[in-house]
């Protein structure tokens, strides 16, 4: 150091507790990371064996799929639709209501042809990922459910033909992270090769 120079001020106790903390928020977000990580993957590989379990029968693995989506999301509810090319079918769902008299009423409005009002219905007829982040600010969307805000609906695609979606909300405005987006596009290919002992009207 020159003989004149300034040497530079110790850091504070107080900058040295935020550059802790910062390290410390650092280390525990790579932890929670790798922690989402396993257990996704934990998810699909359940889906995996109940696919080996019952080759031909798709239902049990609509069924986990809409659970384990769910919970490893922290979603409202995950529903898994059919398409046949001309009508959306319901196949399973999570969140609707425990009482089985509501999720029969729910599934009455099915079969119902496509329509750009309804979310599964969009991603089916623009075969893509629709993610609304916020249902009030979409003026098209017609909405079914006032206590889901935000929602992520994958098409189930086949040869580059839609026959279903897999449809996942929120009861947070916000959406959903690009981890659990991508969560939801493994389980709508499963649902896929889970389909596809079915005759192909008849879909998933």
């Amino acid at each position: 150091m020159p003989h004149n120079a300034v040497p530079d001020p110790p850091q504070t106790i107080a900058e040295l507790r935020r550059e802790l903390d910062e390290a410390r928020a650092g280390l525990a977000a790579r932890d929670t990371a790798y922690s989402e990580r396993i257990g996704y993957q934990a998810a699909t590989n359940d889906v995996l064996k109940v696919m080996s379990a019952s080759p031909g029968k798709p239902q049990p693995v609509f069924d986990l799929i809409s659970v384990r989506a769910r919970d490893l999301c922290n979603a409202y509810g995950v529903t898994v639709y059919g398409f046949d090319g001309s009508l959306l079918h319901w196949r399973a769902a999570t969140g609707v209501s425990e009482d089985p008299a509501v999720r029969e009423a729910a599934k009455t409005a099915y079969p119902s042809p496509p329509s750009r009002h309804l979310l599964p219905n969009r991603a089916i007829l623009d075969r893509a990922i629709v993610h609304i982040r916020d249902h009030d600010a979409d003026t098209e969307l017609h909405r079914i459910s006032l206590t889901v805000k935000s929602s992520v609906v994958v098409p189930l695609m086949r040869g580059g033909t839609p026959i279903g979606a897999l449809h996942m909300g929120s009861r947070e405005r916000g959406g959903f992270s690009d981890a659990q987006v991508q969560l939801l596009e493994t389980f709508a290919d499963q649902a896929v090769i889970a389909s596809k002992s079915l005759r192909p009207r008849l879909l998933i």
